[in-house]
This record gives C-alpha cells, structure tokens and sequence, in this order.
C-alpha cells in the first residue's frame, strides 16, 4: 500500500490488483483493514481487483465489495488467473 499512498500524493487514481489465489480462508480483520482502507482513500482508487481460489476467500471480498460499493468503489472478483493477468497487463499500459 505505500505504493499507492505515492501515487495518491500525485493525484493520480490507483488500480489495485490483489493476487490472492494461494490464501484459503481470510481474516475478517483484514477484510475490514483492506475496505478501510479504500473508502478512506476512495477518492484516489479507482478500482480493485482480487484473484481468487478459495470459496471462502471469495466471500469475504464479496462482503467486502458491498460496503464498498456503498461509497461507489468497485471491488471486482476473478477466479480466473487469465483475466486476472489481462485487466493487470491492460492497466499497466495506461
């Protein structure tokens, strides 16, 4: 995130892209750290985008998605690492 906090300070809005295929379950600590994070800073994200595996991992971002798309942020799960890959190497380019 110190990455973003950079970009932040250059006005720039950030796509975040979170490559979580390897977790099996989540944290809801860290599910309410990451949504905190984004409404706190929704004015500099643009977007954020997780590639998931697990079921359950995919629940808690969903839950997650909602409180944020309460503030107008879009959180947008993937289960597939070729999508995933393309909207990274996309936002690269821009």
């Amino acid at each position: 995130m110190a990455e973003a906090k950079g970009a932040y300070a250059q006005q720039q809005r950030v796509q975040h892209f979170f490559d979580v295929e390897g977790l099996e379950s989540y944290d809801s600590s860290a599910r309410v750290a990451l949504t905190r994070f984004a409404i706190d800073h929704r004015a500099q994200v643009a977007s954020a985008i997780f590639l998931v595996r697990s079921r359950l991992v995919a629940i808690g971002v969903s839950t997650a998605a909602l409180a944020a798309r309460l503030v107008g942020l879009e959180f947008v799960v993937l289960s597939a690492r070729v999508e995933f890959d393309r909207r990274l190497r996309r936002a690269s380019v821009t």
